[in-house]
């Protein structure tokens, strides 16, 4: 029934608009003309001062092409509504199509691992392939959790570790560099009057270590973690390189542990009680403690502005 429905509604939508799209367009002669039966008075005294709505005297034929073109869109419209009737029967039957092509977290996750399994398994040419499939990622995707959890699962801990490690860190470096010497200049370029880029210009140049550490951090998207301070031309790069260690690292390792704990337990091991207080801490101090001490800083940045404008 519902199929019917919407097949006829969709039907006789199209048939309504196509009709009126592909409409004939009266020219302006052809009014006058039609005017000029009906009437023994001239054209030219009668509607003289009466302004023409169907085509500028001016451009009579960019006026009938737009015309036809607007109809024509309105048409193809119409037939793309049919269309759409066609294939999917009902709204509810088209919705559930497309959501049901969208993988759950526990799909993605179980396809990861077994695309990580079949590397684990091809020795170093796996290897090599994960961490360049891996900084790829870092340097477009940015999520990295998942991958490295994935990877812990699927590769030796002695090897997930060190692979990772290169991956991620490996990614964000490249990224922060080709921001650096590419796009860098054009950017400060176009920023040299927000008063923002030189508090955080200055702030970067008193504690470069530490400002680069709280970017890093911070509550950002990974692709703003890494092309943010490449925009500070103060900031050496070793001092970003640093601050990206200090940050990836722990973190790969805990995932990597977390992977592999995962699968030790779905092989009928035990679950470690230290990883999960570790992983309870992790994420007390990702919820609270960054944000705090990024808004901290934030906060310092705008009193200074305030400061300086008062002066």
């Amino acid at each position: 029934m519902v199929h019917s429905l919407y097949l006829a509604a969709a039907s006789l939508f199209c048939c309504i608009v196509s009709s009126v799209g592909f409409a004939p367009v009266r020219t302006r002669s052809s009014v006058d003309s039609i005017f000029a039966r009906s009437s023994n008075q001239p054209l030219h005294l009668k509607y003289l001062h009466e302004p023409s709505t169907i085509i500028n005297n001016e451009n009579p034929a960019k006026e009938i092409f737009s015309s036809i073109v607007h109809k024509n869109k309105v048409a193809a419209l119409a037939i793309l509504f049919a269309g759409m009737g066609l294939a999917y029967p009902s709204p509810c039957f088209a919705a559930s199509s497309i959501l049901s092509h969208i993988p759950s977290p526990s799909d993605f996750k179980q396809a990861v691992v077994s695309i990580l399994d079949g590397m684990s398994q091809s020795g170093t040419k796996g290897m090599v392939t994960y961490v360049l499939s891996f900084t790829a990622w870092t340097m477009t995707v940015g999520v990295t959790t998942p991958v490295e959890t994935a990877a812990g699962m699927a590769f030796p801990l002695r090897q997930s570790i060190p692979l990772s490690a290169f991956g991620k860190i490996g990614g964000a470096f490249f990224q922060y560099m080709l921001a650096k010497y590419l796009f860098s200049d054009y950017a400060r370029e176009k920023m040299k009057d927000n008063k923002w880029m030189g508090k955080i210009e200055k702030s970067f140049k008193s504690h470069p270590f530490g400002v680069a550490l709280i970017w890093r951090f911070s509550p950002l998207p990974e692709f703003v973690k890494n092309v943010g301070p490449s925009l500070v031309k103060t900031l050496k790069t070793r001092y970003q390189l640093f601050a990206i260690l200090a940050h990836g690292l722990p973190f790969t390792v805990l995932w990597s542990c977390m992977g592999a704990e995962a699968a030790a337990v779905a092989r009928g091991g035990e679950a470690s009680v230290l990883l999960k207080r570790m992983v309870a801490g992790i994420s007390w101090v990702g919820l609270f403690v960054s944000p705090t001490l990024f808004g901290m800083w934030l906060k310092g940045l705008g009193d200074d502005t305030k400061s300086d404008e008062a002066i």
